[in-house]
């Protein structure tokens, strides 16, 4: 029997983890540099017992500017992922961006938020290199509905700074 394999090199991790990607593979080598680069093998079927493989995924890699200091949708926007979700149903955020300001004493923000009402994170970051953001929460349904998951950012220091961000990744993965 010849074993299928799917590669994942961190942290591109989000963005290979689609199932089209991962449904065919028997093992998944998993490649983290803090480790030489050395392979690591997982089986699929431990990977998606894991998490499930109801999956919802979005993202944005380009590089945007605002010069906003309030959160206006869709202005400061960067990206939205939408799912139905059932009530009672417990499901995983997962999230990566990297977001900087056009100089070091630049004061700015991200948040992930659902549903424009419940803030998942919302990291202060300052200075003008790429700060990288990412996180998981576990979130459960209240109705049966339709639900946004936004990641949105802003300038928080005003006068003439300029936020950036850039390589925006949302998943929500229903685990119950």
């Amino acid at each position: 029997m010849t074993e299928k394999f799917a590669r994942l090199d961190l942290p591109s991790f989000a963005e290979a983890a689609l199932k089209s990607t991962l449904a065919d593979a028997d093992t998944i080598l998993i490649n983290d540099s803090a480790d030489g680069g050395n392979p690591k093998r997982v089986q699929s079927s431990k990977f998606f017992a894991a998490f499930g493989d109801d999956l919802v995924y979005g993202s944005d890699e380009g590089e945007d500017s605002t010069t906003e200091d309030a959160y206006s949708d869709p202005d400061t926007r960067k990206l939205r992922v939408t799912r139905d979700v059932v009530s009672g149903q417990t499901y995983l955020l997962w999230w990566y961006t990297e977001i900087k300001g056009n100089a070091q004493n630049t004061n700015l923000e991200m948040r992930v938020q659902i549903d424009d009402g419940e803030t998942a994170c919302q990291p202060a970051h300052d200075g003008d290199l790429w700060n990288p953001c990412s996180g998981v929460y576990k979130y459960t349904a209240t109705a049966d509905e339709s639900v946004n998951l936004d990641l949105d950012w802003r300038v928080t220091s005003g006068g003439a700074s300029i936020a950036y961000i850039r390589r925006a990744r949302l998943m929500m993965w229903r685990l119950t």
